[in-house]
């Protein structure tokens, strides 16, 4: 530390390297409980001590303060640094190999040089705003501000700019009237900006437009949303925010504590804003927010809340497992077939496909789509007000008990019903039609199948539990799409389909649209997923594949023998389709419980009461 304050004392002006190794020096030994607000007490003292010390440091300080631009440091956003979000993940790689410079003359030239803003974080954190302060008035600068507050004003303008130009975008206009929230504020927002006496006038304004841009991100439902208003409108809250801090600045302009507050933002912002994952977190948030709060609805209808409900559950979810029984049929066909590899995964896609879309259609359940949407539910429970923050965690646990009894009765019907109609079909092919339906070969390779270990069950029913996940997500991916695109508004206006259709029918294949693209999308994702799994094992020499509780126990079905089955075949086969559903079920669960929780920045530690 002497050596460094020697080096202070006796360096040009100019020459910011003695600076840069106190910054060092302090980074070094920041890990040192209490160094450093000790180190920074040294630094005090020995200002107190040494006049020629103080005089060189004030010097240096002067030197920075008056000689530099600060129109950078105030407002932060460029243009040209929001080109969309693709290509703000190329520019961070980019950056990632060769970061930005800053013009000699900036101010931030000069912070960066002394300070690494990504290493510098944390333990700036640690030193007291009093101490920093106590220095620069033991200092006593002094240099002309007029530029700099010249600078501030054309700030808060730029800024004021760029809000109100969101504020009054067209599309911007057409969703805050599809909301009949107020838009008047932008535009006295950048009325108040050109006159330095109005500042005051800006923060409850300020306060207004944050709560329209909040209430247009949180009543997504109403309008949906889209990566572009998610990465606009977040951009846009941080612009209020640092407009705000700018604002009081220019009202306290000589408030030492204002300029620290500054100085820390800028140091922060220029530690996270060339970073790629927080970059893509941030404006994932809100579509991703969107498309669990639709898993979430759907999620609503598969929790039974009384005993006509439960009952009912069962009754739709023995319809399932009655259709699944005859596509497992269906694609045990399709493995006779001649043809390639991808010909006959394409095949086993189509017939998934069908088999899901089908026992949508006439009201039955397949229990394990159950899980994706149910866990959007329940988060969604434990944010009941849409307000993300945790509401009751009794309601959430009565939630979860619902969703379990839901859970558990449509794996009963499920199973109830693939499990023997497998055995009658099985029995009607093979003894009354009189079809060499199974081969040898191909009834122990489903036996061997079914085996937890040995035949990579668990593991290729986490898969299956992936893609049911993954579907989920894609069927409110769509419903957000329905939404915000406005897709069954402009079915209906479309003049090429009004000449070619009745009204009735345009209006009739809006509504559908409008109701079943989220579902349809769904179903026919997971009937691809499932279906192609094993071709890309094969493709890949990967060990890709799925195993789905429902279609695996109506594969057993067809194989099952009481009379030459050993007791030990039976018992693992039971016990395999059980643990097949137990790794699906959570696989899928635990998927989208994380994804639910993430969309709405709900702290994980509320898992572990859930779970108890």
């Amino acid at each position: 530390m002497k050596t460094i304050l020697l080096q202070l004392q006796e360096s040009a002006t100019t020459d910011l390297q003695a600076l840069t190794l106190l910054m060092d020096y302090l980074r070094a030994n920041s890990h040192q409980e209490g160094f450093i607000n000790q180190a920074i007490d040294e630094l005090e003292k020995a200002i107190q001590e040494n006049q020629r010390l103080r005089v060189a440091l004030k010097d240096k300080l002067t030197y920075i303060i008056s000689q530099h631009e600060y129109y950078h440091l105030f407002v932060q956003y460029s243009f040209l640094e929001e080109p969309g979000f693709l290509k703000g993940i190329w520019n961070r790689l980019f950056y990632k190999l060769l970061p930005p410079v800053y013009t000699t003359n900036d101010i931030q030239n000069s912070i960066a040089t002394i300070s690494v803003p990504k290493k510098d974080l944390a333990w700036l954190k640690q030193i007291r705003k009093e101490q920093l302060i106590a220095i620069i008035q033991l200092l006593d600068i002094e240099v002309e501000t007029e530029t700099i507050q010249y600078t501030l004003t054309q700030a808060i303008s730029a800024l004021a700019v760029k809000i109100g130009a969101f504020g009054m975008d067209r599309m911007v206009v057409e969703k805050y009237d599809q909301l009949q929230l107020e838009q008047g504020y932008f535009h006295t927002l950048q009325k108040y900006s050109t006159d330095p006496k109005q500042y005051k006038a800006i923060l409850p304004l300020l306060d207004k437009i944050e709560a329209t841009v909040n209430s247009l991100r949180l009543r997504k439902n109403e309008i949906g949303t889209t990566l572009s208003l998610t990465y606009t409108t977040r951009k846009v809250l941080i612009q209020i925010h640092r407009l705000r801090r700018l604002v009081n600045l220019a009202d306290n302009f000589y408030n030492l504590d204002q300029w620290l507050d500054l100085i820390y933002d800028n140091i922060y912002y220029q530690a996270k804003k060339d970073k790629l994952l927080p970059f893509i977190n941030g404006h994932l948030d809100l579509l991703a927010l969107e498309i669990v709060e639709h898993t979430a609805k759907k999620g609503e209808n598969y929790i039974a809340d009384n005993k006509k409900a439960y009952f009912k559950f069962l009754r739709a979810s023995l319809i399932g497992g009655f259709i699944i029984a005859f596509f497992a049929c269906f694609k045990i066909f399709l493995n006779d077939v001649e043809a390639s590899p991808f010909i006959q995964a394409l095949l086993f896609s189509l017939n998934y496909a069908a088999c899901f879309v089908l026992v949508k259609s006439v009201g039955g359940i397949i229990a394990t789509k159950q899980p994706a949407m149910t866990a959007s539910a329940i988060v969604k429970g434990i944010d009941g007000n849409d307000d993300l923050v945790i509401d009751s965690v009794e309601d959430a646990v009565s939630l979860i008990k619902q969703v379990s009894s839901s859970q558990f009765i449509s794996f009963v019907g499920n199973l109830g019903m693939a499990f023997p109609m497998a055995i009658l079909l099985n029995y009607l092919l093979t003894t009354v039609v009189g079809m060499d339906f199974i081969s040898d070969y191909y009834a122990g390779k489903i036996v061997e199948d079914l085996r937890p270990i040995q035949g990579g069950a668990m593991w290729y029913a986490a898969i299956a539990g992936f893609f049911l996940s993954l579907s989920g997500l894609i069927a409110g991916y769509f419903d957000n799409k329905v939404l915000a695109n406005q897709l069954p508004q402009r079915i209906r206006k479309n003049r090429r389909l009004q000449r070619w259709f009745s009204a009735k029918t345009v209006s009739k294949i809006a509504n559908y649209i409008d109701h079943k693209l989220g579902t349809l999308s769904g179903n026919i994702s997971l009937g691809f997923f499932l279906g192609l799994s094993g071709y890309i094992g094969y493709l890949t020499n990967l060990p890709i594949d799925i195993r789905h509780i429902a279609f695996s126990s109506a594969n057993f079905g067809f194989v099952f023998n009481p009379y030459e089955m050993s007791y030990a075949t039976m018992a693992i086969g039971f016990a395999s389709i059980a643990i097949i559903g137990l790794v699906n079920f959570c696989v899928s669960f635990g998927l989208t419980y994380f994804i639910a929780l993430k969309s709405r920045q709900i702290n994980f530690s509320i898992s572990k009461q859930l779970l108890k």
